[in-house]
């Protein structure tokens, strides 16, 4: 049971009694202002705190020790009778613990320790380690205990959970940490061994020893047990042992090219709960690395050789398995190694250069991958391509200039079909009257009467080996000439054509600029009217179907 405890203080020689409760110190507190006590006064004060302290020490109880505290505060009686009082509490200390109640003793021993004097206070002292070393005693047995069975999971658990319970009751925990030092290096050398043995472990079995390591280590009990430091190292040794595993486990199959399996041990291991999110990813980056580099290193070997079908083949399988993450320069590489395999079959030759031709006709562009495909896209007559390799009567050409691509590679990611070589003109073909089928639809001149007249624009409607339908543009009257008498109509700037300039019956000379649209959205010809002499004039807009023209004015007709 608490007692009440008189205290008392002295400010300036003024004296204040303060009732303090059990347990606290008598403190002195500062209170009115009192004359000074003079010399001879205050011996007397001291000669009656020691006669009334000899009659307490007879009694010796608590309640005598008191009174002289009562009557005689501020003098050596006074501290003599309050050590006594903290000697009583070191033999009640001392009761408590015989009877293990270990919190109460603590109590008493500590309040010994703060009011008796120094013989007082190491015997206090000595009840308070002899409390430490059984707090000590207690939990190392209890850690000791639950690792008698062996290294188990369970059994770690167990002993980290020991100390964790007495670390609770604590005010201080890290303080009872350090006085537990004892019981830490069992506990922690079972958590270590635990990792060892999840290492000599494979497959499955591997993955269940992690992920219940990692339930122990990450647990609130082992922190709180082994304190935040080793339990950081211990998750640090975890994650690090675990990535190694983890990457051994994938090694062999990326190794042997069965990248599926490798997903496959991850995917086991992260529904495992053995990882962590950010080791997955880590495994998962390196993994896509492997391949990507074992893939393009492969491939940039076989681009140029023959048998690359099988490098294809991988290549795609790759691409599928690394999903968005797979690098453009492997789609482009195996964009590459497609067009090289069908042309390396017609033994192909990639030019020195990409070369600049023009097309003549309507020529066929086969697909990139199947030079022997009856059809394709139809590139009109005078189509710019740059042709990149040859075999036989085709040429690999590309659609756009292509630069100066000098690599089989750059040059295969250039090219967009196969074209008959026969269809292909180094001279540049736009001025040339269009063969068969090409000419349908294209625009020409022709002459309006016999040979010698000027010449108008028309449309040809039909081809018939030499007879063409052509519809005059000024009437759309339908005639039949000669494929021989055409000849092509391109307007370019500069042609020299005949406009009514200032004759709406006798056209004159003039220079086509070109082609704009009428308010109605009929096309006319923009053109500068010359004088006699050759030189500028005015600017006029002629309807397009008026114009005229001299055969001689005309480009030739090619072939």
């Amino acid at each position: 049971m608490k007692r009440a405890l008189v205290g008392v203080a002295l400010l300036s020689g003024a004296v204040q009694v303060t009732v303090v409760a059990s347990g606290c110190l008598p403190f002195l507190k500062q209170g009115t202002t009192e004359k000074a006590l003079t010399p001879e006064e205050q011996e007397r004060r001291e000669q009656a705190g020691e006669a009334d302290l000899v009659k307490a020490k007879k009694t010796n109880t608590e309640s005598a020790y008191k009174l002289v505290m009562k009557r005689h505060p501020d003098t050596r009686a006074y501290h003599a009778a309050a050590s006594a009082i903290a000697a009583m509490r070191v033999e009640e200390a001392k009761v408590a613990l015989s009877k293990d109640d270990k919190y109460r003793a603590r109590e008493l021993a500590e309040e010994a320790l703060k009011t008796g004097d120094g013989q007082v206070q190491a015997a206090a002292k000595a009840v308070l380690d002899q409390i430490a070393q059984m707090q000590i005693d207690a939990v190392v047995k209890a850690a000791n205990d639950a690792l008698k069975d062996g290294t188990t999971p369970e059994s770690c658990a167990k002993a980290t959970e020991s100390l964790a319970t007495a670390l609770r009751a604590e005010k201080d925990p890290d303080g009872l940490r350090v006085k537990h030092a004892q019981a830490l290096e069992p506990v922690t050398s079972c958590l270590r061994a635990l990792l060892d043995g999840a290492g000599a472990l494979e497959g499955k079995d591997g993955i269940k020893a992690y992920a219940a390591m990692r339930k122990t280590i990450e647990a609130p009990a082992t922190r709180l047990a082994v304190g935040a430091e080793a339990s950081q190292a211990l998750l640090a040794s975890l994650h690090e042992q675990v990535t190694r595993a983890l990457q051994s486990a994938t090694q062999a199959d990326i190794k042997a090219k069965k990248w599926e399996n490798a997903a496959t041990t991850i995917r086991d291991w992260t529904e495992g709960g053995a990882a962590t999110p950010k080791q997955i990813e880590a495994v998962k980056q390196s993994v896509r690395e492997a391949v990507s580099k074992d893939l393009l290193e492969r491939g940039r070997a076989a681009l140029g050789k023959p048998g690359a079908e099988a490098m294809l083949a991988e290549l795609e399988r790759g691409i599928k398995f690394l999903g968005a993450a797979a690098p453009e320069e492997m789609k482009t590489l195996q964009s590459q190694i497609a067009v090289w395999i069908p042309c390396n079959k017609l033994k192909c030759t990639a030019a020195a250069k990409p070369k600049l031709m023009y097309t003549f006709g309507v020529a066929p562009l086969l697909p990139i991958t199947n030079p022997s495909a009856t059809e394709g896209e139809n590139l009109p007559t005078a189509t710019k391509v740059w042709v990149v390799a040859t075999a036989g009567s085709q040429s690999l050409v590309a659609k756009d200039d292509p630069g100066e691509a000098k690599s089989l590679g750059e040059k295969l990611s250039a090219a967009r079909g196969w074209v008959a070589s026969s269809f292909l003109n180094a001279e540049d073909t736009s001025e040339w009257l269009p063969v068969g089928a090409a000419l349908e639809k294209a625009r020409v001149w022709l002459p309006v009467g016999g040979d010698g007249t000027p010449y108008m624009l028309g449309m040809v409607q039909s081809v018939s080996g030499k007879e063409v339908s052509v519809k005059r543009t000024e009437d759309s009257q339908i005639v039949t000439v000669k494929r021989d008498v055409l000849r092509v109509g391109v307007l370019k700037q500069g042609l020299k054509v005949l406009a009514y300039c200032t004759d709406n019956q006798a056209p004159t000379p003039a220079r086509f600029e070109q082609v704009v649209q009428s308010p109605s959205g009929q096309p006319i010809a923009r053109v500068t009217c010359l004088t006699a002499d050759g030189k500028d004039d005015k600017s006029r807009d002629e309807v397009l179907g008026r114009l005229r023209s001299k055969v001689e004015w005309l480009p030739p007709r090619k072939p």
